[in-house]
């Protein structure tokens, strides 16, 4: 894989797909999808680009659906447990995420 510094992966090439726009990177992004199978249609090509060059990807998730996360990964092809091995990849949970600690803290989120 390739090496992670400042200028890594997508970041050194600049340009990635996602739902059939050029984005340029570094770059966050946001997307609405109607369904779940929309919304692995729009995000599985965009994640995987970035893992196969080098960037690491953190995506939340239902705790309920974390296998469901999983698995959908594996069939569009991401080696899920190579990738998290080698920290390129972090399945999250949403409580992790707004409720560590068992309640909300802004600071804590961020």
């Amino acid at each position: 894989m390739a090496h992670r510094g400042k200028h890594s992966g997508l970041a050194a090439t600049r340009t990635i797909s996602l739902a059939g726009s050029a984005l340029t990177c570094p770059c966050h992004v946001c997307a609405f999808y109607d369904g779940t199978d929309e919304q692995y249609d729009v995000l599985l090509p965009f994640l995987k680009e970035g893992l196969e060059a080098g960037d690491r990807a953190l995506t939340f998730v239902d705790a309920h659906q974390r296998k469901d996360r999983i698995e959908r990964l594996r069939r569009g092809g991401v080696d899920v447990a190579e990738s998290e091995r080698n920290g390129q990849l972090k399945i999250e949970t949403w409580d992790n995420l707004y409720l560590r600690g068992g309640r909300f803290e802004p600071a804590a989120m961020i």
